[in-house]
């Protein structure tokens, strides 16, 4: 007879492990990943120091720096969690620097919406969408929407993102597959 809690201790005592043995597998096949988004991580390191010497002189400025630094701070995650085997954990990371890289925009193109945001007002989506669709470079409303769609929806292996991508809804967990090897 199979004793569960003791099965339940070795699996989780060897998660570490595993989780080692996946990232040592696939440092090679994402060295060149791992080099340019390094420079680029340099890159906006600088360009934040340069900036963080002179104090911001409008809203949309302050609102520009707080919002780049949030991009930032979510595509650097999106590396990490990438390097670990996981890149459907990324897409919700990778959705939010692009909503956020998108009020950017959308507030250097109108400056209501950088006001609005300033103000601690919520700044919905479908309205940054408007705003980026109006210029005449901009892309449709549709794409935009379909686009941030998709960054909820990608899967690895029967895991999906819900269209929120807040939550997961896992059809082939993880916890399954780790029992299917055993």
């Amino acid at each position: 007879m199979t004793n569960w809690a003791e099965q339940a201790e070795i699996h989780y005592a060897a998660l570490a492990g595993y989780a080692e043995m996946r990232r040592t597998e696939l440092a090679p096949l994402l060295e060149s990943y791992t080099r340019v988004t390094d420079q680029y991580g340099v890159l906006v390191c600088r360009i934040i120091l340069i900036l963080g010497r002179v104090p911001p002189k409008t809203t949309l400025d302050s609102m520009t720096r707080d919002l780049a630094a949030d991009v930032f701070d979510f595509l650097n995650q999106a590396r990490t969690v990438i390097q670990n085997g996981m890149p459907h954990l990324a897409y919700p990371l990778a959705r939010r620097a692009f909503e956020s890289l998108c009020l950017v925009v959308a507030s250097n193109q109108n400056e209501a919406v950088a006001s609005k945001w300033q103000s601690g007002a919520e700044v919905k989506f479908y309205e940054v969408r408007k705003v980026l669709a109006a210029h005449p470079l901009g892309e449709s409303e549709e794409a935009l929407k379909n686009f941030t769609r998709s960054l909820a929806k990608q899967h690895t292996r029967g895991e999906v993102l819900s269209q929120s991508g807040t939550s997961v809804t896992v059809t082939h967990s993880y916890w399954e597959r780790l029992g299917a090897r055993s």
